[in-house]
């Protein structure tokens, strides 16, 4: 998917430049709202599509973080959930393994069922592998 995003991305700035450098006219712009009324600036077309391009951009991005902040949020809070539950879950398993050490023993081996009531006997198995 980043190989694809990456072409796709290389492919629209190729686009954006070569508009850019095609467009190499003067243009006058007026900074009336920031400045006075008779504040002029003499900059390439070029430079104007440029930083428009990339403040659009940047402007977009913010609109699309500020719309996944609640999906956002709901996930930390989700996290925080589990993490609580899997902790509380931990803590039962060293409880359960502590309940079944003391089940078993200090240390000696729990008792087999049927103990060694269907053992072969090891004469017998010895002839059964000679044969």
């Amino acid at each position: 998917m980043n190989l694809i995003r990456m072409v796709v991305l290389i492919f629209v700035l190729l686009v954006l430049l070569v508009f850019c450098f095609n467009n190499n006219d003067l243009v006058t712009l007026n900074l009336w709202p920031f400045f006075g009324e008779d504040d002029v600036v003499e900059v390439t077309l070029s430079v104007v599509i440029f930083f428009l391009s990339a403040f659009s951009f940047i402007f977009g991005m913010f609109f699309v973080w500020v719309s996944y902040a609640p999906a956002l949020r709901s996930q930390k809070y989700q996290n925080k959930k589990l993490i609580k539950a899997n902790s509380k879950m931990a803590a039962q398993v060293v409880d359960l393994k502590e309940d079944l050490n003391t089940l078993k023993g200090d240390g000696e081996e729990p008792k087999k069922p049927f103990g060694g009531l269907f053992k072969k006997n090891k004469k017998t198995a010895e002839k059964t592998v000679e044969e």
